[in-house]
Order: structure tokens, then C-alpha cells, then sequence
């Protein structure tokens, strides 16, 4: 009978061993599958962050080819496709003189540009001379603008630079601009146009629509045209904007972005931006890197 009990009691050990050899074993497997998805999901990125990479290379390329041939002039904001190793990559380049300049636009034009990114009429009042008084060269604040106490009351870390923006990112530690606001901005906004105007030819819509008493129906025929150039290589005269002549130039160059896109799925793609100022042969490189912005998972590709 003694001997019938630890028989028994030998077998529960066994059972129990076994039990937690089985436990052991099903938490290392998921363990180690977890592993195979982290290092998957490395790979993936480390992949598609390169493949972007070449999509703005290639944007590069076009944009000195253009420089020593203008015969094929550049179509801003049209997304242009390519296949590279199999995989799907497109390329968009806009020149930043399209783009409302944080240090050079008159008060107007950005005070548009904020109400039609969905700030009230109060709120873009304040944050426009909340812009001016980030980048003068004084603590004199603006009626409804912010200084140092401002900020200081306000919580916030950040304070007046008192000298101009030297990136779009900046803009982010102005009073005033949540992440919300700053990210229908971004791509409409530029330190580098080097002018108080804008190049209709290559500005986005939202640009465009800021112009005050802007022709809407003219902005239609613009985008119209930059697309039917893209698809069908056509050579007709660009349209004109009546009634904004003080608010436009067409001066071109030579800060251009270039935005890099690899689709990895339906519903994704990694995205490359760089801003770059293209020499013209002043300079033994043919460009500079002016501003980068790291590789993103977007949903979609984006439409003008």
C-alpha cells in the first residue's frame, strides 16, 4: 500500500513537471514569435524608410535634370510614380515659393491661410500677432499677441525666439498652435520662399484659396491644368489669377520640397520629406539639405 502512494505521488510530480515544462514551453514559443514580429516589423521599416528615401532621390534627380533642361518644365504638387525592386514608389516636388513664408508673408495673407486651417476669426487674430512677436526683435508684445509673461502664465517651455523662424517646426511653440492646427499648416507653410509674395503655378489649393478675393473658379482651372500636364504631357499656357497681382510672383527656386512615398499596403505608406536649395552650379554640390522630416506610416497616399 506504501508503496501504491508514492507511486501515486511520483506520477502528480510527473504530471505536475510536465504541466509546467508545457507551460514553460507555450510562453517561450510566444516569446519567440513576438521576437520574429519585432524583428519583421524592423525589417519592414528599415526597407520601406529607404525605398522613400529613393522616391525623393529620384525627385532630386528631376530637379537637376531641369536645371540644365528646361524643355520639360516642372509640374508642382502632381504625384509621379515609378515601380523600383517591385515595389510601388511616387515622388512630389513643390517649389517653396508656392508656399505662405512664416518671415515674409504680410499679415493679410497669413491671417487667411490660419481662418481657412480652422482657427475662429479670435483665435487667428491672437496667433497671428502671437507669430509676429515669436519672431521680432523685441519684447514689445502685440495687441493680441504673447511675450515672455504670456508664455510664462500659459505654462509653457517654450519662449519668444526674437529673431525669425529657421524652420516650419518652430511654429509648434507658438501660443496658440496645437498639433491640430500645425498639421493642416505644414504643408502651405516655408522659411525659405524668400518672398512676401506667392508662385501661383505652385502653390496647393489652400495656398491659393488664402489669397484675398481670390477667383475660386480660377483656382479650379489651375489644379485642373497641373493634372492634365501630369496625364497627358499637354503644352498649353497655365492660367492666369485675376484681381491678386500684389500677391503673386512668378519667381521659381531655389528651395524645393521633395515628399517620398513607398506604398507598403492599401492603407499605408512611409513617407521621406526632404527641403533642399538646388545651387544653380554655385557651389560644388549641386544641392543642400535645408530641412528633413523622418519617415512617417501614413494611411494613404496623399491627393492635391
Amino acid at each position: 500500500m506504501k508503496g501504491t502512494r508514492q507511486t501515486g505521488m511520483a506520477l502528480v510530480l510527473v504530471l505536475w513537471f510536465v504541466a509546467l515544462l508545457s507551460i514553460l514551453a507555450i510562453g517561450f514559443s510566444r516569446s519567440v514569435r513576438t521576437e520574429i514580429q519585432i524583428a519583421h516589423n524592423l525589417l519592414e521599416d528599415t526597407r520601406d524608410r529607404h525605398l522613400a528615401e529613393a522616391a525623393v532621390q529620384m525627385g532630386i534627380h528631376e530637379l537637376l535634370k531641369l536645371e540644365q533642361d528646361d524643355s520639360s518644365p516642372l509640374i508642382p504638387g502632381v504625384s509621379k510614380g515609378f515601380l523600383f525592386d517591385g515595389r510601388q514608389l511616387s515622388y512630389t516636388v513643390r517649389d517653396e515659393r508656392g508656399k505662405v513664408d512664416l518671415n515674409q508673408a504680410p499679415d493679410e495673407l497669413l491671417l487667411s491661410l490660419l481662418q481657412n486651417a480652422g482657427a475662429d476669426d479670435a483665435s487667428a487674430s491672437g496667433i497671428l500677432d502671437a507669430i509676429a512677436d515669436w519672431r521680432d526683435d523685441n519684447d514689445l508684445r502685440r495687441l493680441n499677441g504673447a511675450e515672455l509673461a504670456e508664455y510664462e502664465e500659459a505654462g509653457l517651455r517654450s519662449v519668444p525666439s526674437n529673431r525669425p523662424f529657421v524652420s516650419i517646426a518652430e511654429l509648434q511653440q507658438v501660443i496658440g498652435i496645437d498639433t491640430e492646427l500645425y498639421k493642416k499648416l505644414r504643408p502651405n507653410i516655408t522659411v525659405h520662399g524668400f518672398n512676401e509674395q506667392i508662385n501661383p503655378q505652385s502653390a496647393p489649393r489652400e495656398v491659393l484659396q488664402a489669397l484675398p478675393e481670390v477667383n475660386t473658379i480660377e483656382i479650379d482651372e489651375i489644379i485642373a491644368s497641373r493634372k492634365k500636364s501630369s496625364e497627358e504631357d499637354a503644352d498649353e499656357p497655365f492660367p492666369n489669377l485675376t484681381g491678386v497681382d500684389n500677391w503673386i510672383s512668378q519667381e521659381t527656386g531655389p528651395a524645393y520640397s521633395i515628399k517620398g512615398i513607398a506604398s507598403s499596403s492599401v492603407k499605408e505608406a512611409y513617407t521621406r520629406e526632404l527641403t533642399v536649395w538646388i545651387t544653380d552650379g554655385a557651389y560644388e554640390n549641386p544641392y543642400f539639405v535645408l530641412d528633413s522630416r523622418i519617415g512617417a506610416r501614413e494611411a494613404g497616399l496623399e491627393k492635391e
